[in-house]
């Protein structure tokens, strides 16, 4: 069945996407789709090829994102393969910004010096909205390469999600009707191996769709790198250049309301990093005199989220402040465009 990836060595596949790649919602990492599909490649007798899994999901994060550190998460990590999952996060990104940020992850894998090849997932929740699956199905189709869609497989297995109703459907997914419990995460992987084999395995190809797709990965600078006044605290080890760290990465922490963090940089764009978490408190930022409040208060632990993302800047030279307006709050990194 995938005979054409006999004798490959140690074959990396890279996993890219949202909390449902991450594996949010399993009680043990082992049972997210990405790990049991990797396992499954791994059970067909194919000489020397060891398959090996590179879990590059992030909770709560979109394409944009997904772009910003395709360098650090998965284009360092030499893969072989490329699982893509964006359809649902860019859900409330426009049609063209979402198209922007996908074809520009899929061209920046083809400058890669060895292309690997790339498969596109379309996740689904446990309710209807808007989902950028059909755009992102034509994004793939474009490049020769496969787009498979669970959304199609779930809704012809149980029907429309209908919470409180379609209570069969209700059972595969968390209270919070998007992330799968152990039985989700078993239907996502039997729909994607009914749909993979050997031809799945494809290189992209062909000339850009889109005119305008984004080009650049992102440089990450620690909050830790920020000019600061008043009182922080740090937390976490690991530097945030380092692949997909997670929670473990540094930051610094403040209540201090006369507490100021700020960040000079020129580009044409910028994300803060910074940390959900059930006692967080309020974040006031400001970019380029623009100011926002952000609450942080969320029913997770420790979470890291994207709370500010501008691609609109001008080439120029830009400020970011922040500073706690309410609580305690916990600030990672920005990253700007290289």
């Amino acid at each position: 069945m995938f005979e054409n990836l006999k004798d490959k060595g140690e074959f990396r596949i890279a996993y890219l996407g949202g909390s449902i790649t991450e594996g949010a919602g399993a009680s043990d990492k082992t049972r997210r789709w990405s790990t049991q599909i990797t396992e499954y490649l791994n059970s067909f007798e194919l000489g020397n090829t060891v398959f090996k899994e590179i879990n590059a999901g992030i909770g709560g994060t979109n394409s944009a994102y997904g772009m910003m550190r395709l360098e650090r998460d998965v284009i360092s990590q030499k893969p072989q393969a490329v699982f893509i999952d964006f359809s649902l996060n860019d859900a409330d990104d426009s049609e063209s910004f979402s198209q922007q940020m996908y074809e520009g992850i899929i061209r920046k894998i083809m400058s890669m010096p060895i292309v690997p090849y790339v498969i596109c997932i379309g996740v689904v929740p446990n309710r209807e909205s808007e989902y950028k699956t059909e755009l992102h199905k034509k994004i793939a189709a474009h490049y020769g390469i496969q787009y498979i869609d669970v959304r199609a497989a779930m809704e012809k297995a149980y029907g429309k999600a209908a919470p409180g109703v379609n209570t069969a459907r209700d059972a595969l997914f968390r209270p919070d009707n998007t992330h799968p419990v152990e039985a989700g995460y078993d239907f996502y992987t039997e729909a994607i191996k009914k749909e993979l084999s050997g031809e799945s395995f494809r290189k992209p190809h062909g000339e850009p769709m889109c005119e305008h797709y984004y080009k650049k990965c992102g440089k990450f600078i620690s909050a830790r790198a920020f000019e600061r006044t008043g009182e922080w605290s740090a937390y976490g080890m690991e530097s945030w250049n380092e692949p997909n760290p997670g929670r473990s990465g540094a930051g610094l922490a403040s209540s201090d309301k006369a507490a100021t963090l700020k960040l000079e940089f020129y580009g044409k764009s910028v994300m803060l990093g910074a940390r959900f978490d059930r006692n967080a408190g309020k974040a006031e930022l400001m970019l380029d005199g623009k100011t926002s409040l952000c609450d942080l208060c969320y029913a997770t632990d420790n979470q890291p989220v994207m709370v500010l993302s501008d691609f609109a800047l001008d080439g120029g030279k830009h400020t970011l402040c922040v500073r706690p307006a309410e609580g305690e709050i916990k600030i990672d990194f920005a990253v700007i465009s290289e």
